[in-house]
């Protein structure tokens, strides 16, 4: 089997299934399992190597490819989830190779490929580094699933990573490592590392280590006795599983090829987490923090990103001019102002993960978990630091393009970030997700009450944002909509630094929604001459019941059912010169006919389940799911509930378009109006 991809395969898949006869719902292979790991780095001079690299080369896959077809077919078939370690050609470059982990859901999905971070000491001379993208956590049916590959279960950071994310099932892959120093114990370094994974983070860890049959032996070392006899070194590997108490699940497997079994009880991790809490009670994360570039490494940056990193290096060094901020400075130097969460993510990076070109539809989205402690008031601080995470509505990338969003998660009780208080350089517009929580403005609270996402928040321009604090037991999930690269675009951002430590609470919860929230404005007063709607709130309950007496009297789009624009009460207008949003509800079983239109949309499903066509490709959505329709895409939406109606929060750039004339719209007129679905 060594070296030999497509007979790899077939043991992979009769052990899958050997496992699954007996049971098993999750099972684990070895690092590198296919086709087979490099001992040669360790054995020979670079120069005798070499042959055996290009022959790793020629075994190793493609990702996608038919090697993991099979593989996804196979967990599909026997309803199991799959890891395994592979060579990974890189697409970019021959000679380029990845020590890569595939994770296969029970349906066959490829939930994810985690490419080794840093190839351990001789590996360099074979794999390639990899990058962040893979270090996520996948939602399975047994648990939160994640997976690092030999060495990296010592990397402290990326272990706290995936912790971050809620991991309770950790996948710890490893070949056995015959070749290593005397004075190693690989059997003993596999069982010290594991351990203290699954003790730190109160989970289970699932090791699957390789060993170094007698068929490897006679390819690797030949007549050499003396290499013979170090391949077969004893004490190289163990295979086993061991729960949140550090201990192993019955007895592991030192040297032995063959299957370990376990039982995997997620209430055992409860009590265990009551006295250390590492990604909740027992941390302090106003004072530590982690940021994680969760994107995929691009290995030739196009020329036009060249160029824009070329001009911010060169604004960097110019400096600041008096009372502006550096508009990308933050896209050529990554950084995360004190976000103080369990994991915070890249933000000027991830953005290209979320929304990748066209055609794109509904993404995963990481939702950093927001903890810092607050006291009364919120903390002022350095306005250049910036908390809004985002990707582009329409093309990553494109100038002008001002629709961005990223959502962030607040745990109950807790307090937004500190130091981020500051007279914002764009306006920008907020939905939640929650039962009840506040926001202030310019001193002003509002108010949240219901768990719906068609609750549209005003950030304006030149106004002091507070930062946001939970009042009830659940999490809340904000999801921010800013137009901040147009008016980089426009060479336009400005700030202010609030000139208290601490922005006192003034006018009462809600002051907005009283004032202005009626229909009817204040008399005797100053009228509101603001480009921006006066309401920072837009509650879930009015806004569905103006969507059911308007299907009481109007049949709707063919294109978008009953849909409604916010607007701004003092003017009737969009609630932002640059962004527009919407609220449509599409009755029982409706599908829509198709178009496209100029400007890009960011929906969220804010009530019940269907689906959509964009480009012509399927994306299923029920409530909560996020996905775009970028400009001048064909797109049209169906409800797949025969029972009950579904409605779509969006945010657009409409306004932009509409006050440059050139807003256009086209109706999709082959089909019947219909796609046809790739």
């Amino acid at each position: 089997m060594y070296l030999n991809a497509d007979a790899t395969v077939d043991k992979a898949i009769a052990l899958t299934e050997e496992a699954a006869r007996a049971g098993a719902a999750l099972v684990v292979l070895p690092e590198v399992f296919l086709p087979g790991y490099p001992y040669w780095n360790w054995t020979m001079n670079p120069v005798q190597g070499s042959p055996w690299f290009e022959r790793l080369y020629r075994a190793a896959i493609d990702i996608p490819g038919p090697q993991v077809e099979a593989l996804c077919a196979a967990a599909r078939r026997l309803g199991v989830v799959l890891v395994i370690g592979v060579n990974e050609r890189g697409a970019h470059s021959l000679g380029v190779l990845y020590n890569s982990t595939l994770i296969i859901g029970s349906d066959g999905e490829l939930l994810g490929v985690h490419r080794k971070l840093v190839p351990t000491w001789a590996e360099k001379l074979t794999w390639t580094n990899g990058d962040g993208s893979g270090l996520r956590v996948h939602r399975t049916p047994l648990g939160p699933l994640g997976a690092l590959a030999c060495g990296e279960n010592t990397n402290t950071l990326a272990r706290f990573a995936l912790l971050a994310q809620g991991e309770l099932i950790h996948a710890a892959t490893y070949i056995s490592l015959p070749v290593a120093p005397a004075d190693y114990d690989m059997a003993d370094a596999i069982a010290v590392r594991t351990a203290a994974h699954s003790f730190e983070g109160k989970l289970y860890s699932v090791v699957a280590c390789s060993t170094v049959s007698p068929e490897m032996i006679d390819i690797l070392a030949g007549d050499d006795e003396q290499l013979r006899k170090q391949l077969a070194r004893p004490r190289s590997a163990l295979s086993g599983i061991f729960g949140p108490d550090g201990r192993p699940v019955g007895e592991p497997l030192v040297d032995t090829e063959g299957m370990v079994y376990g039982e995997i009880d997620l209430a055992r991790c409860i009590q265990p987490k009551q006295m250390h809490d590492i990604i909740g009670h027992y941390n302090r994360f106003d004072i530590f923090q982690l940021q994680v570039d969760n994107t995929r490494a691009a290995r030739c940056p196009s020329p036009s990103r060249r160029r824009s990193c070329e001009r911010t290096l060169r604004r960097h060094r110019r400096g600041p001019r008096p009372g502006r901020r550096h508009p990308r400075t933050q896209g050529l130097l990554p950084r995360v102002g004190p976000v103080g969460g369990r994991c915070a993510v890249d933000r000027r990076q991830r953005h290209r993960a979320l929304v990748p070109a066209a055609p794109l539809g509904p993404h995963a989205v990481v939702l950093p978990a927001v903890a810092a402690a607050g006291a009364q008031g919120t903390a002022a601080g350095d306005g250049r630091r910036r908390r809004t995470a985002g990707g582009d509505a329409g093309q990553p990338g494109a100038p002008g393009r001002q629709c961005r969003r990223g959502p962030a998660l607040h745990r109950p009780a807790d307090h937004g970030p500190r130091r981020v208080d500051d007279r914002p350089p764009a306006p920008g517009r907020r939905t939640a997700l929650c039962d009840r929580g506040h926001r202030g403005v310019d001193g002003r609270r509002r108010a949240e009450t219901q768990g719906r996402p068609a609750r549209l928040r005003d950030n304006p321009q030149r106004h002091l944002a507070r930062a946001r604090q939970r009042i009830r037991r659940h999490p809340c999930i904000w999801q921010d909509g800013l137009d901040i690269p147009l008016v980089n675009a426009l060479d336009a951002p400005f700030y202010e630094v609030h000139p208290d430590l601490r922005q006192p609470p003034g006018a009462p919860v809600g002051s907005s929604l009283l004032t202005h929230g009626r229909n009817l404005l204040p008399y005797g007063v100053e009228r509101w001459s603001r480009p921006y709607s006066p309401l920072l709130a837009y509650p879930w309950e009015p806004t569905y019941e103006a969507l059911l007496g308007l299907a009481r009297v109007s049949e709707g789009s063919p294109y978008d059912g009953l849909i409604m624009e916010y607007t701004n009460p003092a003017t009737g207008g969009s609630v932002m010169p640059t962004m527009g949003a919407h609220i449509q509800l599409l009755r029982p079983g409706q599908d829509t006919a198709a178009h496209r239109h100029t400007g890009s949309v960011v929906c969220t499903v804010a009530k019940g389940r269907g689906h959509s066509v964009i480009a012509g490709r399927r994306y299923d959505w029920s409530e909560g799911d996020i996905f775009c329709v970028p400009s001048w895409a064909w797109h049209e939406h169906a409800n797949d509930d025969p029972a009950e109606d579904a409605c779509l929060f969006s945010f657009n750039d409409f306004p932009v378009m509409r006050s440059l004339a050139l807003y256009r719209e086209e109706a999709y007129s082959e089909n019947d109006g219909h796609q046809s679905v790739a």
